[in-house]
């Protein structure tokens, strides 16, 4: 079907009026050069430009703590990252189209940069296939998007390290005067950050399933490979979300997963004393606004949690907490993100490798990553007495 799907779609790609794409530009600032070449002085910068505001740069992270000395390969993998450069870009009538935000030129050509897919080769992007497109609808004004394959779904982790950071890259090239493309649907805290973040809602321009040409669009630099939190982007989230003071009590905090129904410790029950011992408060934090996550978080000393996207509140907690991420041993379904989130909001990250029903293994799959997990009561218990005697 997708093979037919996309004949079909080369066909209609030739007649003319048509809005399938017709191309690639995998270097925005290639291209925008090219043609800045030649052009007469006084014209240069006129319907597409870029502004550079960070250079590329390396990240060392120091190695997780594990209680015997090795390092699993998803971790060594992720200890040095190269962050790319970083600008602001504008394409006078550029186009977006779809959930996934997906920007054309005014000559329908996807630019890569802008819009991506894990694991798919540009050539087999859904969007040079599809065949059914909304109607064009004109936007005037100067709008920024912040949509990406990631923006679309209420993602509580991806919208901290992906998608609201590149407003930081808006604001470092200085501008002030736009309106910013967002998700149709949202839920609340993703709204209560933006309005945090000084978007109020007159300048949020919900975006469903459309195809917009915006007469000058916006686009800032994704950070990164996608689940990667660039210090940068940490430091200045932290600043301008307006951080709680943090509680006179330090705080030690198990993170559970009833609420979530699935990737869930399956034998919790033998954890909580000695996290009890240990004198752990229990939370979940589904269903509890950004200001509430904000202030749980703001005073913590320790927190302990299987991999989650409540992890990603550390960014609002004071530098120094010590954190156990408990983790699967499958390559399929480990993750450096909290690894590098830790890194990058100056906390010590450690994990604990724990073990999956092997039923489970065959059953649900290709699902792995939603399994629970079994987690070795002497493991932590180890892992807490090194900080905690």
């Amino acid at each position: 079907m997708n093979r037919a799907k996309a004949v079909l779609a080369s066909v209609r790609r030739a007649l003319p009026g048509t809005v399938v794409p017709r191309g690639r530009i995998p270097d925005f600032r290639a291209w925008c050069d090219a043609r800045e070449t030649r052009l007469p002085w006084m014209e240069k910068g006129w319907d597409r430009w870029y502004i550079p505001v960070r250079d590329m740069e390396l990240v060392e992270i120091a190695p997780p703590l594990n209680l015997d000395g090795t390092v699993h390969p998803v971790y060594r993998g992720g200890q040095f990252y190269r962050y790319p450069p970083l600008y602001l870009a504008q394409i006078r009538n550029g186009r977006i189209i779809g959930y996934e935000g997906t920007i054309l030129t005014p000559d329908r050509r996807v630019l890569e940069e802008f819009s991506f897919a894990w694991g798919v080769p540009p050539s087999q992007w859904s969007i040079f296939s599809r065949l059914r497109f909304p109607p064009r609808q004109e936007k005037t004004g100067a709008m920024l998007t912040l949509l990406s394959p990631v923006s679309a779904k209420p993602n509580y982790f991806h919208w901290w390290a992906d998608t609201v950071p590149r407003l930081a890259v808006a604001e470092a090239a200085g501008i002030r005067y736009y309106q910013v493309i967002v998700p149709e649907e949202m839920e609340d805290w993703q709204r209560e950050s933006l309005e945090r973040l000084g978007v109020t809602a007159d300048r949020q321009e919900p975006f469903g399933d459309d195809y917009w040409q915006v007469e000058s669009l916006l686009l800032p630099s994704l950070l990164g490979y996608s689940g990667m939190m660039r210090p940068w982007a940490a430091d200045w989230l932290r600043r301008r979300i307006g951080l709680p003071k943090p509680a006179a009590r330090r705080r030690r905090i198990y993170l559970r997963r009833e609420k979530a129904g699935y990737r869930r410790v399956a034998n919790e029950a033998e954890l909580l004393p000695i996290l009890e011992k240990y004198k752990f408060e229990f939370h979940e934090t589904q269903g509890l606004s950004l200001t509430e996550q904000m202030k749980l978080f703001s005073g913590a000393d320790c927190v302990v949690s299987i991999h989650g996207a409540g992890l990603a509140n550390l960014l609002f907690s004071q530098p120094g907490v010590n954190v156990v991420e408990f983790m699967s041993p499958l390559p399929q379904y480990a993750n450096s993100c909290y690894y590098s989130l830790c890194a990058a909001a100056g906390h010590t990250y450690g994990y604990i490798l724990g073990e999956h029903n092997a039923a489970d293994l065959v059953e649900k799959m290709p699902g792995r990553w939603r399994i629970d997990l079994r987690v070795d009561p002497e493991k932590l218990r180890r892992m807490l007495a090194r900080w905690y005697g």
